[in-house]
């Protein structure tokens, strides 16, 4: 059977440190948005967390009814439904970053957490929505205070590498893959950051 890897700059140590941070507890309903193929979902299943993920194009060979297929902007969940919400590496190549945090502010209760590990720009870049400086802004209208922030950006020059050097990097594309999650911006442009947010009351 194929072992899942985690496709992301920082890869599982740096999920297992956001749940740390975020201080994810057994019990707690988390939902991983963009959860590919469900790699965090079963490490935090694993932690006795009450997770499901969600992914518009889900890898699942088992089949495991707590990954979902499912759009970001329309989750099937009802208001109030979970603790936490994980987006890794997922927020920056959304048609809609604005609506899916809305959607994320929906499902969560009050003073829930949001966990994001992405792509920033550390300057002016075209096509790229996550400006540094206006992370804190999109993620108060989207109804979210940050609690921690974090800079990873030696992940991303990490996981660069990596994809360029191995062009078949184990299905992701290997420089397409690369590309993916750069929207065709130069590298050196960006940035890749750790923040945890909470839901205002």
């Amino acid at each position: 059977m194929r072992t899942p890897k985690s496709r992301h700059p920082g890869g599982i140590n740096l999920t297992e440190r956001a749940v740390r941070l975020a201080q994810l507890a057994p019990g707690m309903r988390v939902l991983d948005v963009g959860c590919g193929d469900g790699v965090t979902v079963e490490l935090l299943r694993a932690q006795r967390i009450d997770a499901i993920g969600v992914d518009i194009a889900p890898y699942n060979p088992e089949k495991h009814d707590y990954i979902l297929r499912a759009n970001a902007m329309t989750l099937p969940f009802a208001d109030g439904e979970f603790d936490a919400i994980i987006y890794e590496c997922c927020l920056s190549i959304m048609p809609d970053a604005i609506a899916a945090l809305r959607e994320a502010e929906r499902i969560l209760k009050p003073r829930g957490i949001l966990i994001m590990s992405d792509v920033v720009s550390k300057k002016m870049a075209p096509g790229m929505p996550w400006i540094t400086d206006d992370i804190r802004k999109i993620l108060k209208w989207a109804g979210f205070g940050i609690e921690i922030s974090e800079d990873h950006t030696p992940a991303l020059i990490t996981y660069a590498a990596e994809a360029i050097e191995n062009c078949s990097y184990d299905g992701c594309g290997g420089a397409d893959g690369l590309e993916d999650i750069c929207n065709g911006v130069d590298a050196r442009k960006l940035g890749y950051c750790l923040v945890i947010a909470r839901r205002y009351q």
